[in-house]
């Protein structure tokens, strides 16, 4: 594994430029310049300015464009190392959302870090219920509310789960499809 060096002499921007490759990617075969200093998650690079670690891809925003401010940097070239500035775009929080789900890169159902449930168990919740067992005894069993048990089973909750037709009993009795 190459050792990354840090550079600490030179004014914030000579830094910054010490660790980027104008080559394009090799991985990607795009023309991104690529950073080659240290990483943060999710394969970003990090940049030391101001006494704090920042997005390397912000950084480039910000020496050619000026602060972003509350505004997310996102990439065109979907390649988190990139810090070519014309293959960076501002957006809102929601907007970097919209752009992770389209490109395919946020995480759903069981990969996602705030699911409490299996597939599997979203499943059988749904099954339960559609047996027309009432939502407070399963709420009981899986140690939730029966609210929160009855968006689960009106698909309210982890509908990639769910791409299967299954016939619910609203809390009236009447069958719905769900």
């Amino acid at each position: 594994m190459k050792k990354i060096r840090r550079i600490k002499k030179g004014t914030e921007t000579e830094r910054f430029w010490a660790h980027v490759t104008k080559e394009g990617s090799k991985l990607l075969s795009t023309q991104c310049w690529e950073w080659t200093g240290p990483f943060a998650g999710r394969g970003y690079g990090a940049f030391f300015m101001n006494k704090t670690y920042r997005a390397a891809h912000r950084t480039s925003w910000q020496l050619h464009n000026g602060d972003p401010g509350k505004l997310c940097v996102l990439h065109r070239c979907d390649n988190p190392p990139c810090i070519r500035p014309d293959h960076l775009f501002l957006g809102t929080f929601d907007d970097n959302n919209k752009d992770k789900a389209k490109k395919g890169r946020a995480p759903k159902g069981e990969g996602h870090k705030s699911t409490k449930f299996s597939d599997q168990a979203i499943l059988e919740i749904r099954r339960r219920a559609a047996a027309g067992e009432p939502h407070r005894v399963i709420a009981a069993d899986y140690g939730i509310s029966q609210g929160y048990t009855s968006r689960v089973v009106r698909g309210h909750y982890r509908q990639s789960a769910l791409r299967t037709r299954t016939f619910l009993r609203s809390d009236d009795g009447r069958e719905e499809t769900g």
